[in-house]
């Protein structure tokens, strides 16, 4: 088959995330499986416009609206037989209108829960607006969902169930592995840095931590307009000599601070899926969240980690801390919840919803 997936952003772009990994370990595998994959996304300042990654046929344009505007070219130029339309961000692609190609609409969560301090407060109700528009955009196409929450969300939009494909997430289970913990208590946050991941929230049960005296250390991944406001709540808080910020980390340096990690903290307001949850338990560390959709299903019935109610900080601390006290006993379970989402399985379910797209009607 030949694939064009269409989202706002590749693995390497220096905003990319979970979602960008998702992508690209699908596509990978599909192209180890004879497929074709074609990826149109945003470029960004020094990136190539062309580049090949892990099979994947990676093309950028410039401008948020550069590849809408690319979009129906590079439909004529690849000749897919079936169109990915990743709606990672609340804008759609409106292949079906643009294009006469079959097609899946790949929806990752509700936006308009999270769209409150990412976009101007105006922008929100008519982002919304669009949002419920997805059904009569794609009437024609199937939808892909990750989780249970994603599914009931497209459900209360009107699309019907019976049109609705969960595939869940994998999680390399190579790189992500247990490893020697660090000698001191330490906790990790990279789920983001954007508003609607809450980072302050760990800093904040970090400082309810330490006047209890509970000395812990916490490492919070990422970079964003967002860190010098952050490195001053660490100093308010009391807590600064206690927070590393190490920035964007490749691969292979968020594995590594993974293996020597205690607990992962995940405050966000929802998630698709929490792709950090996944890759924190396959290397056998819990993680405490709130009880939001995507970061529950993530965690499992309490299978890795625990679910506090949701922006209670005192609640997260004390999480927290059960955790650290108990961490040798969450390991075995932790990597065992991982080890039932193989990439393997997501690209299998990808190929089949693929194939059946691209045999069937528009």
């Amino acid at each position: 088959m030949r694939i064009l997936w269409n989202n706002h952003r590749d693995a390497r772009n220096p905003k990319g995330g979970g979602a960008e990994r998702t992508i690209q370990a699908v596509g990978g595998w599909l192209v180890s499986h004879g497929h074709r994959v074609d990826l149109l996304t945003v470029g960004w300042p020094g990136a190539a416009a062309e580049e090949t990654l892990d099979g994947v046929q990676i093309h950028r344009f410039p401008g948020a609206l550069g590849p809408h505007l690319a979009l129906p070219g590079m439909v004529r130029s690849v000749r897919p037989d079936a169109v990915v339309d990743d709606l990672g961000h609340v804008l759609p692609w409106m292949s079906p209108q643009l294009t006469r190609s079959r097609g899946v609409a790949f929806f990752r969560h509700l936006h308009r829960r999270t769209l409150p301090g990412q976009v101007p407060a105006w922008l929100v109700p008519p982002l919304a607006a669009v949002e419920r528009l997805y059904p009569r955009i794609y009437r024609s196409w199937r939808f892909a969902v990750e989780s249970a929450s994603s599914t009931a969300d497209l459900v209360a939009l009107g699309v019907a169930p019976d049109r609705i494909t969960r595939i869940p997430p994998g999680v390399d289970l190579l790189r992500f592995v247990p490893g020697d913990r660090s000698p001191e208590p330490s906790l990790v946050f990279f789920a983001g840095l954007r508003e609607y991941k809450r980072p302050d929230h760990v800093l904040k049960a970090l400082g309810i931590l330490h006047r209890k005296g509970v000395r812990v250390r916490l490492t919070i991944v990422g970079t964003s307009e967002e860190l010098p406001n952050l490195r001053q709540l660490a100093a308010d808080l009391g807590v600064a000599e206690s927070v590393t910020f190490p920035g964007r980390l490749p691969d292979e340096a968020l594995a590594e601070l993974l293996r020597s990690a205690w607990v992962n903290v995940n405050c966000s307001v929802a998630e698709g899926w929490g792709y950090s949850i996944l890759e924190a338990a396959a290397s056998g560390v819990p993680t405490a969240g709130y009880d939001v959709p995507g970061v529950n299903e993530a965690i499992g019935s309490g299978d890795a980690g625990i679910v506090v109610r949701d922006g209670d900080l005192a609640a997260l601390a004390q999480g927290i801390e059960g955790l650290l006290g108990a961490n040798d006993s969450w390991r075995r379970p932790c990597r065992s919840l991982a080890e039932r989402y193989p990439w393997s399985a997501c690209g299998l379910g990808w190929e089949r919803l693929l194939r059946a797209t691209s045999e069937g009607a528009r």
